[in-house]
């Protein structure tokens, strides 16, 4: 987990959900910024999968889907509970410095696309 994650609360929110929209929008979708929201302003530090599919409106198992495509893009590091655990408690999100992000290169546009 990086050096550079961190809580939401401590930093500039306006900063990080920005960042979110242009620069990781394209990839991660609406469920991607509905869910790394709700993780930022939830009630709960360690939601459960079917909590955070509750406070978005998806289901279970595109709350699971959007959570590894926010890891995956390293938008959050993700600290799992232990096996035993699970049942009973969430997993622990932490947020990425959007420095750290690795999205995509977007792919420059040549005139002849802009006058299609």
């Amino acid at each position: 987990m990086s050096n550079r994650s961190t809580c939401l609360q401590t930093v500039d929110w306006n900063y990080y959900m920005t960042a979110l929209v242009t620069r990781a929008g394209p990839y991660i979708g609406a469920n991607g910024i509905a869910v790394y929201a709700a993780l930022a302003v939830g009630p709960q530090a360690t939601p459960s999968y079917q909590q955070l599919a509750q406070l978005v409106g998806i289901s279970r198992r595109t709350a699971i889907r959007t959570i590894h495509t926010l890891e995956q893009y390293n938008l959050i590091a993700v600290e799992r509970s232990p096996e035993q655990h699970r049942q009973h408690q969430g997993n622990r999100y932490h947020f990425t410095d959007p420095t750290e992000w690795r999205l995509p290169q977007r792919a420059e546009r040549s005139d002849d696309e802009h006058q299609k």
